[in-house]
């Protein structure tokens, strides 16, 4: 009798394995399953606010050229970052807010009237860094500067710059302007002199310039911080 109970307690438990074992594969997997969805929202949220990031990358340069065109220079401070650079004209590097500010100290706040100041930022190619926190921007400056009794100029160059986002907002990393020439209205590009203004001794930059380099009629290759979208190189 004993040994009959203990086959047919045996009997039992082998036909419960097989749904024990379906069940721990179901269950196994719906974890892989969770899993790999919650990879692709995460995925997804990054790409979307990777998107979002090249928008304002775009709008925080955009704004930073109209501020720059109508003298609103301390609203053109606050938008860098804590640690932030601005360079032009081979006139060194300016650290932080504090230090834009004081390049802009002697100039007048607010537009002036019969004064030309124009910078547009043209063709702006945008790079989001893979995370989502940073960015690297190139674009065509064209410039056009002048007023009654004063000379005009037309003038050129390219930004290589690059944004962060700082404390949830994104903020200037590095504006370098790379001034390629400037060239008075009368005579055109044969008054184009490869002299930049450099230094100003009244307003001393923090650290020297990085780059240094001669306008037009010289030639400098800018440097580019994107590879060859074709070829990679």
């Amino acid at each position: 009798m004993k040994l009959r109970h203990a086959l047919l307690s045996l009997a039992l438990a082998a036909l419960a394995l097989p749904a024990q074992a379906a069940d721990a594969s179901t269950a196994q997997n719906s974890a892989k399953t969770i899993a790999a969805l919650k990879t692709r929202i995460a995925a997804l949220r990054l790409e979307v606010a990777r998107a979002k990031a090249y928008d304002q990358v775009e709008n925080l340069f955009d704004i930073f050229g109209y501020y720059v065109d109508k003298n609103q220079f301390a609203q053109e401070a606050d938008l860098w970052a804590r640690k932030g650079t601005m360079e032009m004209a081979q006139r060194g590097v300016y650290v932080g807010q504090d230090s834009v500010r004081r390049f802009h100290a002697a100039d007048r706040e607010g537009p002036n009237v019969n004064r030309l100041l124009d910078h547009p930022m043209l063709g702006q190619v945008i790079h989001v860094s893979p995370d989502g926190k940073s960015a690297k921007v190139r674009a065509r400056m064209w410039q056009m500067m002048g007023g009654p009794g004063a000379r005009a100029t037309l003038g050129g160059g390219v930004y290589e710059n690059e944004a962060i986002l700082e404390d949830g907002v994104w903020k200037i990393q590095s504006e370098h302007t790379y001034n390629t020439y400037v060239a008075g209205y009368d005579g055109g590009p044969a008054t184009s002199s490869p002299t930049m203004p450099g230094p100003n001794p009244n307003v001393p930059p923090d650290l020297p310039t990085t780059v240094k380099f001669e306008g037009f009629p010289k030639v400098y290759d800018i440097p580019i911080h994107y590879k060859n979208p074709v070829s990679g190189r």
